[in-house]
């Protein structure tokens, strides 16, 4: 694998690698601190239903976590 220099503002390192036999690319998930391929999606996490009801459908309403300022925070 080549490191190929990018200038781009969307990738979280300035390069992304290259398979020189086969042309395949990977970028760096930052969140899973691991080199990707485009196609692979985020891994799907199983969210946590609160007791809480949505005022307009009625449904439970779950529970998100995401990070802010490199913390783990939970959206209730």
């Amino acid at each position: 694998m080549d490191k190929i220099p990018s200038k781009s503002q969307k990738l979280s390192r300035p390069y992304f690698l290259k398979c020189t036999d086969c042309d395949v690319v990977m970028f760096y998930n930052k969140e899973q601190k691991a080199w990707l391929e485009p196609s692979q999606k985020r891994e799907q996490t199983i969210p946590k239903i609160t007791e809480y009801i949505c005022p307009v459908c009625n449904s439970f309403l779950a529970e998100k976590t995401y990070q802010k300022n490199g913390q783990l925070a939970s959206l209730e």
